[in-house]
């Protein structure tokens, strides 16, 4: 009987550790939310300031990418440059696709 009682109570014991282990992770968690919803208020307020400094730059870009490939229109060789352009002009055109995508 009292190898029972001592089984029990080593299994009692685990119990308990388990869930005070289980209630330090919870409290970790918890810490951890909080760290996040400040990162993601603080890359928000980011976005948004970088945002019309980014719409700006890609459409001056667009506009210099559609000058460049007019001048290739005419006959002449686009450069490599103009090509480089013409890629950022289509990755503006996604980025402010995908900002217009997502919840205000």
């Amino acid at each position: 009987m009292a190898g029972r009682i001592a089984s029990l109570d080593k299994l009692q014991t685990r119990k308990r550790c388990l869930l005070l282990e289980a209630e330090v992770h919870r409290a970790q968690m918890t810490q951890d939310w909080g760290r996040i919803k400040t990162a993601v208020h603080q890359a928000k307020g980011m976005a948004r300031t970088a945002k019309p400094w980014l719409t700006a730059a890609g459409m001056a870009i667009a506009g210099f990418s559609a000058y460049r490939s007019m001048r290739a229109a005419r006959g002449q060789k686009g450069s490599f440059f103009s090509k480089l352009l013409g890629g950022a002009s289509s990755l503006t055109s996604i980025f402010r696709f995908l900002l217009r995508l997502r919840p205000h």
